[in-house]
This record gives C-alpha cells, sequence and structure tokens, in this order.
C-alpha cells in the first residue's frame, strides 16, 4: 500500500513535468525530443518502484532452463515429460529483489509454483 499512496502522490508531480514538454498545439507532429523527454520522465518516476523492471522469463529464457536442468520439479520431485508442464521459478523470489536471470531459475510444475506464489 505503501508504494501505491506514493505513487499517487508523485502523479501531480509527473503530469506537471510533462505538461512542460507537450507537444506544441502549432505543430502536427511531437518532436522527438520532447517525445523522449516525456518517456524519459515517466521511466525515471516508475524506476523508483521497480528495482528489477523484468520480472517474468520469456519463452526463450523458459526454453533455455528446460534445456540445461533434469525435467525435475524442484519442490515435488515429480518428472516432466513436456515444457509446458513447467513454469520457470525464481531461486531467490523476485520480492525479496531476486533478479530474472538464469543463474537465479529453477523448473517447478505448475501446482508447485502456485503454491510457492501464495507465500
Amino acid at each position: 500500500m505503501h508504494y501505491k499512496d506514493s505513487l499517487k502522490r508523485n502523479l501531480y508531480s509527473v503530469q506537471t513535468a510533462i505538461n512542460e514538454v507537450q507537444i506544441d498545439s502549432s505543430n502536427k507532429y511531437d518532436d522527438f525530443k520532447y517525445a523522449k523527454n516525456r518517456v524519459d520522465i515517466v521511466d525515471n518516476i516508475l524506476n523508483r518502484y521497480f528495482k528489477d523492471k523484468k520480472r517474468s522469463f520469456t519463452y526463450d529464457e523458459k526454453f533455455e532452463i528446460w534445456n540445461n536442468n533434469e525435467h525435475i520439479c524442484a519442490y515435488c520431485n515429480k518428472r516432466l515429460e513436456n515444457i509446458s508442464d513447467f513454469e520457470p521459478d525464481h531461486v531467490v523470489s523476485h520480492t525479496k529483489v531476486g533478479k530474472t536471470e538464469l543463474d537465479n531459475s529453477q523448473i517447478l510444475c505448475i501446482k508447485c509454483n502456485r503454491i510457492k506464489s501464495g507465500k
């Protein structure tokens, strides 16, 4: 809840900053530098709240995790037959500042990943 309240408080300053670099109403097209400036303003605000921008593993990463590990769930030790039977999981959870990287991944069956996520 703390992050949500803090983000709400910052919305007004974000809106003000973006209004300062709005498109000139006499110009049909936005100048690149103004558009980039608006994106940078929003990025700078949001980056305060998100340590690791990438939370989910990509399909390519999932494929690599599958190919470089035994096809066994790290929690229940169930052998998995198909790549669609597992979900890549963070060994150190994302909420505890675990990065979304291959060396912080493990294979979990879908059921165990749901149980772990609920903790």
